[in-house]
This record gives C-alpha cells, structure tokens and sequence, in this order.
C-alpha cells in the first residue's frame, strides 16, 4: 500500500485542481469530470498510487496545453480585433477623404451651374444684340435704297 504522505499529496493536489478549476477555468466542466473521475481515497498499492499520479499529470498536462491554446487564439483574436480596427480606422480616414472630395465636387457642379446661367444670360444679351445689329442693318439698306429711289426719282 502506498504511503500515508503520497496520499496525503494527491488529496490535496485533488483539492488544489478543484480550487483551480473552480476559480480560472469555469466552464470547463470536462476537467472537473475528469478529476472527479480520479479516485484516490481507495487507494490500495503502488500500482494505483502510480495511475492516479500519472492520470493528475495527464491531466494537468492537458489543462496547461488548452490554455496555452486560448491564449494563442486569445492573441489571435487580439491581432485579428486590431486589423479590424485598424481597418475600421483606415475606411474612415478614406469615407471622410471621399465625403471631403464629394463636397469639392458639389461645390464645383454649383459653379458650373452659376457660369452655366451666366452664360444664357450672356447668350441671350447676344442675341438681343445681334437682333438690334439687324435691325440696324436693315434701317440702313432701307434708307440706302430710299437715297437710290429718291434720287432716281429727282432724276
């Protein structure tokens, strides 16, 4: 039969991997199933002092293995959060760069459409100007032709 002292040993690292259990890793109750499932109260020889040893080092073994795991996806999910924010960050920066030359464009298209209008009134200014030059020209071929009959007529 194993000694008193490495029963005594395996009791209270049984009580320590509750604690630990308990306190850090709530919800795996898969570990706590699995230590549970550790009888070293019946211990009777070696042997089974021997199994229940190797089965708390298998154990802990796989706890620090799993959480060595968590935190590599802890870091994982740590860089994927800040490429998500960096990105988060970077489509700002380009979505105020975009509304920056939206804003440059609207105000571009009001002054095209502000020249736009002074060039009808410029245009129709024109117009009205070459109408009057028309005019004028038509006065002065009638007077010129009133001048040839006048005369024509004296004659």
């Amino acid at each position: 039969m194993a000694s008193y002292d490495s029963d005594e040993q395996l009791i209270v690292a049984q009580d320590k991997l509750n604690l630990y259990l308990k306190r850090f890793l709530k919800d795996r109750s898969y570990y706590k199933e699995r230590l549970d499932s550790i009888d070293i109260l019946n211990i009777k020889d070696d042997y089974e002092f021997t199994n229940s040893k190797n089965s708390f080092k298998s154990l802990i073994k796989t706890i620090l293995e799993d959480i060595e795991l968590s935190e590599i996806d802890s870091d994982n999910e740590n860089s994927l959060n800040n490429n998500i924010n960096k990105t988060r960050k970077e489509i700002e920066v380009e979505r105020e760069k975009i509304q920056n030359e939206a804003a440059k464009i609207k105000e571009i298209k009001e002054e095209i459409l502000i020249d736009r209008e002074k060039l009808f009134i410029e245009q129709e200014k024109f117009n009205e100007f070459k109408a009057k030059l028309e005019i004028s020209d038509k006065k002065l071929d009638f007077q010129f032709n009133a001048k040839i009959h006048k005369r024509n007529a004296y004659i």
